[in-house]
């Protein structure tokens, strides 16, 4: 998958699909946890 988390968040699939992440709370948690993978 890939992810980008500059300007809005926007999720692909390997295959190069786009991905809906419904919800501006879903796309909220992705987000941080994106921004934050690793750091735990």
């Amino acid at each position: 998958m890939r992810f980008e988390v500059l300007g809005p968040l926007a999720v692909w699939t390997d295959a190069g699909a786009p991905v809906v992440v419904p919800g501006a709370k879903v796309r909220a948690l992705l987000a941080d946890l994106l921004v934050h993978r690793g750091s735990w």
